[in-house]
């Protein structure tokens, strides 16, 4: 069980991480390094299970904090900072691996010869 100190504690986190993302949104570099000492490790972890490379990871967790930067006034306060900056992750995750995904298929295509010009002759 929690003791209430921790519990406030805890709350004046979230609180200060709030904070700081406001201060984000009206151009605070500071603010912004604060988050990403929170928060890099653990995106970037989250990262590279789903990208399975570091230097693709460490790219995605550098356009994380890029949207962060120039997505923080767009910031909803009613939920928590983890979770915007978790969800920013995952959608850039997801990008990622559609544009895989299509790379794949016309690297196939030119390897096999089936592109658009050899359907027409």
């Amino acid at each position: 069980m929690r003791s209430p100190g921790n519990e406030n504690a805890a709350k004046r986190g979230v609180t200060d991480e709030k904070r700081l993302i406001q201060d984000i949104a009206q151009g605070s570099e500071h603010a912004l390094g604060e988050i990403m000492a929170l928060y890099k490790q653990r995106l970037y972890r989250f990262i590279l299970r789903y990208v399975r490379d570091d230097d693709t990871a460490y790219d995605l967790l550098q356009e994380c904090f890029i949207r962060v930067h120039n997505k923080a006034a767009s910031y909803d306060n009613r939920y928590a900072v983890s979770t915007w900056l978790f969800r920013i992750a995952v959608n850039l995750c997801h990008d990622w691996s559609r544009k895989q995904k299509l790379r794949n298929f016309f690297s196939l295509d030119a390897l096999t010869g089936d592109n658009e010009t050899n359907l027409h002759d």
